[in-house]
């Protein structure tokens, strides 16, 4: 995955991330995709996997080309196309939406297929443990962590936003060892 050194993000219609994505990737000289996320959810008193987006509404591209090029390529596809909503930026000189460390963070977690895959670990005298999957060394951005809800939240931000991830938490024990 860490072949583009650019990185940029398109805020498209919901539901119609996968479709746009589509579109983009026949070009050949970017690659457009949807960051998901691996969750398990309670329906009718059984866990179910389900992959879902990470942030619905978003659309990454990612490139050796210049910003110059994404805003051209983006208002192509707009006029083509409905669904683009618009390039976003981070600051009033147009620079790409993700910073660095958002983009390095992004890298870390996603797989190949850009899925942010469930993670497990145990507490332990109230300090969580990730022993498994790519949350592995995000202990200390872990803010939160729902048992029953099957998800930790991250105190890293991408585009203004928390992280949420799946996360089992196998076991919770308190060891009085005195």
């Amino acid at each position: 995955m860490k072949a583009n050194r650019n990185w940029y993000v398109l805020y498209v219609q919901g539901g119609k991330e996968t479709f746009l994505r589509d579109m983009i990737n026949k070009r050949g000289d970017v690659v457009a995709f949807v960051p998901m996320m691996e969750r398990l959810y309670k329906i009718r008193g059984e866990y179910k996997e389900a992959i879902k987006p990470m942030f619905p509404g978003y659309l990454f591209i990612k490139t050796d080309q210049e910003q110059a090029y994404i805003e051209t390529l983006f208002q192509e596809y707009r006029l083509k196309l409905r669904g683009f909503r618009k390039l976003l930026k981070y600051d009033e000189e147009g620079t790409s939406a993700l910073q660095k460390e958002e983009v390095k963070f992004l890298d870390a977690i996603l797989d190949e297929e850009y899925i942010l895959r469930m993670s497990g670990g145990k507490i332990v005298n109230d300090v969580l443990m990730i022993e498994n999957g790519p949350l592995i060394g995000q202990e200390a951005n872990i803010r939160k962590v729902d048992r029953h809800k099957c998800i930790a939240y991250l105190y890293v931000k991408v585009l203004d936003k928390e992280v949420i991830a799946g996360m089992i938490i196998k076991e919770k024990t308190n060891d009085e060892k005195n």
